[in-house]
């Protein structure tokens, strides 16, 4: 009897072992995107970041102008230990990322294969972007909000004058009698 539990115990190890492996795939883990957090850099500047999944830990902000393009906007993502990295090409398409926000508020022009975007000011006001990291049809990854500021500095443009320049106001102060 126990020389028959033996067997029966290598049996199901052997064929558990055997329908786990698969000579084609790598391990789960490999295929995911292990993301804890996220940053929107621009040349060597970080507009805003999360550093967890909470909305508490968002500093920064995105701001934008109606109908000026800001771009390349890079993503980079904070691994668990605390470093940031920025994904490789990812020729095969498994890995991809979303952006969700107001249509409205601004659009967006992906990159996908070097991970980056241009955002182009919509209509003045606040809004939010939300970065999501896809494989192979769900979510990897999704940040918290990240607060977006459309201006429209058109209302300002009066106070320009030739080439550019600035034109100055001055201000006196004004005494009233009755």
């Amino acid at each position: 009897m126990p020389r028959m539990l033996t067997t029966m115990m290598l049996a199901l190890g052997l064929a558990l072992g055997f329908t786990a492996c698969d000579d084609n795939d790598d391990s789960h883990d490999e295929h995911h995107l292990e993301a804890f957090g996220v940053a929107l850099v621009q040349g060597s500047d970080t507009l805003a970041m999360s550093t967890s999944g909470e909305a508490s830990e968002v500093e920064g902000r995105l701001d934008l102008q109606v109908a000026q393009a800001r771009g390349p906007i890079l993503l980079h993502f904070l691994d668990e230990e605390g470093h940031w990295f920025r994904p490789e090409a990812d020729p095969d398409g498994e890995h991809a990322f979303a952006l969700t926000h107001e249509a409205t508020a601004f659009t967006t022009t992906l990159d996908a294969g070097n991970w980056s975007f241009t955002a182009t000011g919509g209509t003045a006001g606040a809004s939010t972007l939300v970065v999501r990291v896809l494989h192979e049809g769900h979510d990897d990854y999704v940040s918290p909000a990240l607060p977006v500021l459309v201006t429209d500095y058109s209302l300002v443009s009066d106070m320009e004058g030739p080439a550019g320049s600035r034109r100055s106001f001055h201000c006196w102060p004004v005494s009233w009698r009755s």
